[in-house]
Order: structure tokens, then sequence, then C-alpha cells
């Protein structure tokens, strides 16, 4: 189904219906590892963008996506280009779906990437700290820059936002732990667990007292 909606060239490149057809075979595509279908695909919505710059942000997204479900190495030189483009933008982007992308993108690009992505979360979700996806795409961050602490702690408030106070003291304790183990004690970081801990654990007192 989506390579014959993909095949059919018939149709306003404009209309509404066509363009959500494409939009979600490209997808199917890509999501099936067709590099050949996504490349069809990704150039008839390419080829005539909406004018609405709202739905061209869109698009932007969904080429992002769409390169992102593909193996690196399966991406011509042409879909690399695209790639480093587009996360770049993502990275820096101010809402949320480009800095989810960018971040996920930053995974591929390198250590440099990585870092501005991690600041970009990092301002995020201190302003919306029930973000539970932001918190876990930054544990992932987190990981790929070897700093398992705040990947862990970054766990945590991820199952904070999900309301698991249990669990998220549990990845809170294991995180400190693994901060005295470091050759290195980076005494901030521990500061800011302990006082996690400590309000976690008042969190999971106070709801073990309400379901009494």
């Amino acid at each position: 189904a989506q390579a014959a909606t993909l095949r059919q060239s018939q149709g306003p490149q404009q209309d509404a219906t066509i363009l959500g057809q494409r939009y979600a075979a490209t997808l199917a595509a890509a999501r099936l590892r067709d590099a050949a279908l996504l490349s069809e695909g990704l150039r008839q919505l390419l080829a005539a963008p909406p004018p609405d710059p709202v739905a061209r942000q869109a698009l932007d997204w969904l080429h992002l996506e769409a390169l992102l479900l593909l193996p690196a190495d399966a991406l011509s030189p042409a879909m690399r280009d695209d790639f480093i483009r587009l996360a770049t933008a993502a990275i820096a982007s101010d809402q949320r779906p480009g800095l989810l992308l960018g971040a996920q993108a930053a995974l591929r690009l390198g250590p440099d990437a990585q870092r501005q992505a991690t600041q970009r979360l990092q301002t995020w979700t201190a302003l919306h700290p029930r973000d539970a996806l932001a918190w876990q795409t930054l544990a992932g961050l987190h990981q790929a820059q070897q700093q398992p602490v705040r990947a862990a702690r970054a766990e945590a408030e991820a199952r904070l936002a999900h309301l698991d106070a249990p669990g998220a003291l549990d990845r809170l304790r294991a995180a400190q732990q693994l901060a005295r183990q470091q050759p290195q004690v980076d005494h901030i970081e521990l500061s800011i667990l302990d006082a996690r801990v400590r309000q976690t654990e008042a969190l999971v007192r106070e709801q073990a007292r309400e379901t009494r």
C-alpha cells in the first residue's frame, strides 16, 4: 500500500489529503527500513514543500525521524548531508519534538553534538521536570558520554515523572553508590543526589501513609 501511494504521481502537489497519504507512506517506509521507498517518499514530499511554516517544520521533523530509523550505513551521501543539517537544526530548536529528535541524532554525530544536546535537554528538563521522555532521552545521552551517575539520576527523574517514587528512589540510591565509587567524586552532583534522595524518601513515606 505504501509503495502504491508513493508511485502515484497524479493529483495536485499541495492537496492536503495527498500530502497526508505521502507523509504516512514515507514514515511507514522508514519503519520498514525500505531505503529506496523512503528516498522516493522524501523526494516527493520535498519537491513541493507546504507553504505553511508550521507544516514545513513538521516535514523537517519527519525527514529527520525517517533518517534516524535507517541504519547509518544505509544512508546515501545526500541523505547523510541532510541528516547533519536537520540534526543540527533540531538540537538548536526550542520545540520539544526537535529537541528530542536532535538528542537521538546526536548519538550518531559524536561527542560535540552530544554535549550540545545534553545542555539543551538539561535546560528543557529544568523548565519541564515532569517530561519523562525528555529525562529518559537525557539519560541516554549521559550513558553515551560515559556519565553513569548522571544517567542514573536522569532515569530516576523519569520514574518520578511517571509517579513511580519507589522506582525513582532505587535509581537515586544506585546513583549515590556509583558517585561514591568514582575515582574523582563530583561533590556537587553528590550533594544534588543526597537532596533528591531525601525528598524522594519523604514522598515514598507520604504515599505509604496515604495507602494505609
